[in-house]
């Protein structure tokens, strides 16, 4: 089910761009990056949505936090893992943040209202930025897939009402 060689590849990468996303106040603290060599066998998921701050708390949503701690700030990056058919209504965060798509196939557009004519089909070693405040949505069709999401500011979910 996974390219082993390509998910370290991707792994790699996110911690790469991740360290490109950092503020002046990570560098200020010095945060030291502790060395982490990791294939898809190794990383444990939650059981259940929402156990990562930042996080929707959507069925079918597991995480795993790779770097970091998502309540606090400073860089964190969580490997999210989605089911198939599983959608995420409009949402936003306060921070900016990078996405990677380390497997699978996953849908994502932006804006106020979910539409499907606004997704994009993103595959693995696809990236994208999600920008403070700028609404999302995003599903998976058929099959599942796993994200890294990267950002520098403790994560909030901001629910469209």
């Amino acid at each position: 089910m996974y390219n082993s060689k390509l998910f370290r590849t991707m792994v790699r990468n996110v911690i790469f761009l991740s360290t490109l996303a950092l503020t002046e106040a990570t560098f200020a603290k010095s945060v030291q990056m502790p060395l982490i060599i990791s294939s898809p066998s190794q990383v444990t998921f939650s059981d259940h949505a929402g156990t990562s701050k930042g996080t929707p708390d959507v069925q079918g949503v597991n995480t795993h936090v790779l770097f970091g701690d998502p309540s606090k700030q400073g860089l964190t990056t969580v490997i999210v893992r989605i089911a198939p058919h599983t959608r995420f209504q409009p949402l936003t965060h306060p921070n900016d943040g990078f996405v990677t798509v380390l497997s699978g196939r996953w849908y994502v557009g932006f804006g106020q209202s979910f539409d499907p004519s606004g997704l994009k089909a993103l595959s693995p070693g696809d990236f994208y930025t999600e920008p403070g405040n700028a609404f999302h949505y995003a599903e998976t069709r058929t099959e599942p897939a796993i994200v890294a999401v990267t950002t520098s500011e403790p994560g909030v979910v901001i629910n469209k009402k």
